[in-house]
């Protein structure tokens, strides 16, 4: 149209634009409940999963531009498998790591990291996993309230032979196949038991925040002195999902699985790689171990651990009561000095006389000890008698002002 402004084909006006525009209710949003996911120590994550130390320098080539290029080849090749090379030059060149739990890796050998800085060697490395998963379950069971794991382990083994296998691998040439030609399996079954500790790590939590955070302090208490490891525990889906369900669902019982193959495909890969070099003992015969760990889990029941937990609270507080309260602590010591000697006389009374004595200091303390000898002289007043009967500091006094007619400040009691 003449003397209209040109329309702009990549900015259309909307006609609506011009309009007033209307805000619509807004929609409700479903509340959704999302599960708690604690951070997990990130400082680690940039080390290698996989990692091989090569000696500089070697000397099994006749000329260093032969000894670079085969060098490189090697390099090539480990890394197209998914493993980092390193040059073992010095201990300072991978501080903070261990290896086999030593600082001091060995050379020519696959490492596999487990967990924050831990790493084994690829032969080593499915046990201590089994290892680790095994000792972090055991815990949480007890930190959970667990009452029973029955572990039963089968274990298969067969010897193989390595034969040619392509690795389907750019610039690899090297190749394998395990034949097993004999196998056999054996079980292994076991149990543990766990008294009530009434669980306060889940008794008192009412948020799964909560539970990570007691599974957190308890784990700190052995993380840096034994293979347990809040960090792996975080990871491991298996681990973690099973410690959400006991809170989320109460479990009584459950069936947890570890599997252990010393068979990894990456660390054949890596072995046939340097046996190509001489760098590694070569794959004849072997023999490969799968086991399958199967525990069955009982946990007690939610109420008998709260019931266990009240009671614990209850000795915890006459115990604060007993060490500030020195007649609470002497019916204590009657108590189990009752129990020792009816052994051996069944007849015996009791020993009352350390609460007599004790009677007598708070009466000068107080200043009433003229009445109460008063009272005892009279005739058929025994306080031996009452003795036997006192269990605090509170009962004394209360016997004090009923018996003796005095009065005595409430603060004292």
């Amino acid at each position: 149209m003449e003397g209209s402004e040109p329309m702009d084909l990549f900015n259309p006006v909307d006609p609506v634009d011009s309009v007033e525009p209307v805000n619509p209710v807004d929609p409700v949003e479903p509340v959704v409940t999302q599960l708690y996911q604690p951070s997990y120590d990130k400082k680690y994550d940039d080390l290698p999963r996989y990692k091989i130390f090569l000696p500089n320098g070697r000397s099994c080539m006749s000329c260093a531009p032969c000894a670079s290029r085969r060098k490189d080849s090697l390099t090539r090749k480990l890394e197209s498998c998914g493993i980092t090379v390193v040059g073992a030059n010095s201990k300072e060149e991978y501080p903070g790591c261990s290896y086999d739990d030593n600082p001091i890796p060995d050379v020519n050998v696959p490492y596999i990291r487990l967990t924050k800085d831990k790493y084994y060697n690829d032969i080593s490395f499915p046990q201590k996993k089994t290892e680790i998963e095994r000792e972090i379950l055991l815990l949480l069971t007890g930190i959970l309230g667990g009452s029973k794991i029955t572990c039963s382990s089968h274990v298969s083994s067969s010897e193989s032979s390595s034969m040619n296998h392509s690795l389907n691998m750019a610039s690899l040439g090297e190749s394998m196949r395990f034949t097993s030609f004999n196998s056999g399996r054996d079980s292994i079954q076991r149990d543990e038991l766990y008294e009530n500790t009434g669980g306060p790590a889940i008794i008192n939590s009412k948020t799964w925040e909560e539970v990570t955070q007691n599974i957190r302090d308890q784990f700190s208490l052995i993380d840096e002195h034994s293979i347990i490891s809040y960090d792996y525990f975080l990871r491991s889906s298996d681990l973690y999902t099973f410690a959400y369900k006991r809170f989320l669902l109460r479990l009584n019982n459950y069936v947890y699985r570890i599997e252990e193959d010393r068979t990894l495909e990456k660390s054949a890969q890596a072995r046939v790689i340097l046996e190509g070099y001489g760098l590694s003992t070569q794959l004849d015969s072997r023999y490969t171990i799968s086991k399958t760990h199967e525990y069955v889990i009982e946990f007690y029941d939610f109420n008998a651990m709260k019931d266990f937990y009240a009671i614990e609270e209850l000795q915890c507080k006459y115990e604060d009561e007993r060490s500030r309260d020195s007649f609470a602590r002497l019916r204590r010591e009657y108590e189990i000095n009752m129990k020792l000697m009816k052994k051996y006389w069944p007849d015996w009374k009791g020993d009352e006389k350390p609460i007599f004595v004790e009677c007598i200091k708070h009466a000068k303390k107080i200043g009433i000890y003229d009445k109460l000898k008063e009272w005892m002289q009279q005739d058929g007043n025994d306080l031996n008698h009452h003795c036997h009967l006192f269990k605090s500091r509170t009962d004394v006094y209360v016997w004090f002002q009923s018996v003796l007619n005095v009065d005595i400040d409430s603060d004292m009691y």
